[in-house]
C-alpha cells in the first residue's frame, strides 16, 4: 500500500512529517500550564468527549504566538483519552499535517495518515481558492467496528438513522474533525478523501447539493472511483422514475440525503451529475461556488456567475415536458439542511 500512496503522492522527505504513534496523556501541557482534558470531560455511550469551551478558555490565556502549540496540546490529550477509552489496540499517530486514532495495524494506520497527507495536498490543489486557510492538523478517527462509530457520532448526531450510517462523516463540532469505520484502511481512502473535501470547504456557506456534489467529482477524481457505464444508465432510469416537482425540493433544502430508499442515493448522485456539468467552466463555478447561498438552494448564485436556471436543468436531465423543478424556499418548512456525511 506504501508503494501505491507513494506513486500517487510522491515521497514526503521532509523532516517534519515523520510519522509518530502513541497514547497520549489526557493532559494538554505548555509553558508550564496545564490543562486535564479529562477532568471536564462529558460521558455520551460511555465515550468522552472535550469540553471545548474551557479547552478554548485554556488556550486564549497563551500569547497569539503559542496558541497554535496550545491547541495542538489539547488535540493530542483529547485523542489519548479516547484511545484509552475505546481499547488498548488504539493508537495515535502523527505527521505534519495529520492527527489520526487508529486500532489498525502500525503499517495500515502510517499507510493512513500519508494517505490524508498527501490528500490533504491534492485536495488542496484541485479546489485552489475554494479550500480554506490552511491552519492545523486534520483530525482522523478510524473505528474498528460499526458500533463504536456509531456510539461516537450519536454525540454530534442524536438522531442518528443506524441505516443511514455511512462509511464516514465530516463533523461540524466545535473542533471540526472527521471520523470513518472499515476494517481495512485502504476500502475507505475514498472516504477520507470525500471527507477531506468537506473539511477544506467548510468555511463556505454552500447548499447541501453543491458540497457533496464537489465531494464526489474530487473522490471519483482522485481515487478513481466511479460508477460502470451500466450503473450510469440503471441510475439515470432511477432519477427519471423518482424524481417529481415536490420531491425535488428535498433535493435542494438537503433533506433528500438523510431520507432512506432512493432519496438518499439519487441526492448524491444528482448533485455529481450537476456539479461535473457546472465546473466544465471551472472559473465560473469557483464564483458561483464561492457565494452559492443554502437558502435558496444555490439559485440565484448559478444565475448570476453560471448562467444557469436551476430548475430548467434538472428538467432537462429528466426529460420532463414541465413542472416547476427549481428550488421553491418558501415551500420549505424548517431549516435547510447543510450537515455533511
Amino acid at each position: 500500500m506504501k508503494s501505491l500512496l507513494r506513486r500517487w503522492f510522491g515521497a514526503d522527505n521532509d523532516s517534519s512529517n515523520e510519522q509518530k504513534a502513541s497514547v497520549p496523556a489526557p493532559v494538554a501541557e505548555l509553558d508550564g500550564q496545564s490543562l486535564d482534558i479529562a477532568a471536564s470531560a462529558r460521558l455520551h455511550e460511555d465515550l468522552p468527549h472535550p469540553d471545548w469551551r474551557k479547552v478554548y478558555e485554556w488556550i486564549d490565556g497563551f500569547d497569539e504566538g503559542r496558541q497554535e502549540h496550545a491547541f495542538l496540546a489539547c488535540e493530542r490529550a483529547w485523542l489519548g483519552m479516547l484511545a484509552r477509552a475505546l481499547g488498548p489496540d488504539y493508537r495515535v499517530f502523527e505527521s505534519k499535517h495529520a492527527l489520526v486514532l487508529s486500532s489498525r495495524p502500525k503499517n495500515e494506520a502510517e499507510a493512513a495518515l500519508a494517505f490524508v497527507d498527501g490528500a490533504r495536498r491534492r485536495v488542496r490543489r484541485l479546489l485552489e481558492e475554494l479550500a480554506g486557510e490552511e491552519t492545523g492538523k486534520e483530525v482522523l478517527l478510524a473505528f474498528a467496528d460499526r458500533e463504536s462509530y456509531s456510539r461516537y457520532a450519536s454525540y454530534y448526531c442524536p438522531k442518528l438513522d443506524e441505516s443511514l450510517v455511512s462509511a464516514g462523516m465530516f463533523l461540524h463540532a466545535e473542533r471540526e474533525h472527521f471520523i470513518v469505520c472499515g476494517e481495512k484502511m485502504w476500502k475507505i481512502e475514498p472516504t477520507i478523501v470525500h471527507e477531506l473535501t468537506h473539511a477544506q470547504m467548510s468555511h463556505l456557506a454552500l447548499p447541501l447539493w453543491v458540497n457533496e456534489g464537489i465531494a464526489v467529482n474530487t473522490e471519483e477524481r482522485l481515487t478513481g472511483r466511479g460508477a460502470e457505464a451500466s450503473e450510469v444508465k440503471a441510475l439515470e432510469r432511477k432519477h427519471i422514475a423518482f424524481w417529481t416537482p415536490d420531491n425535488i425540493q428535498a433535493f435542494w433544502n438537503g433533506k433528500a440525503y438523510k431520507q432512506d430508499g432512493d432519496a438518499s442515493e439519487l441526492a448524491y448522485d444528482l448533485g455529481r451529475l450537476l456539479v461535473n456539468g457546472m465546473c466544465r467552466n471551472w472559473n465560473a463555478f469557483k464564483r458561483f461556488a464561492a457565494v452559492a447561498d443554502a437558502k435558496d438552494g444555490g439559485a440565484q448564485a448559478a444565475a448570476d456567475f453560471l448562467d444557469i436556471d436551476l430548475g430548467e436543468a434538472v428538467r432537462h436531465f429528466l426529460r420532463a415536458n414541465d413542472g416547476e423543478w427549481g428550488p421553491r424556499p418558501e415551500t420549505w418548512a424548517g431549516a435547510v439542511d447543510v450537515e455533511t456525511e
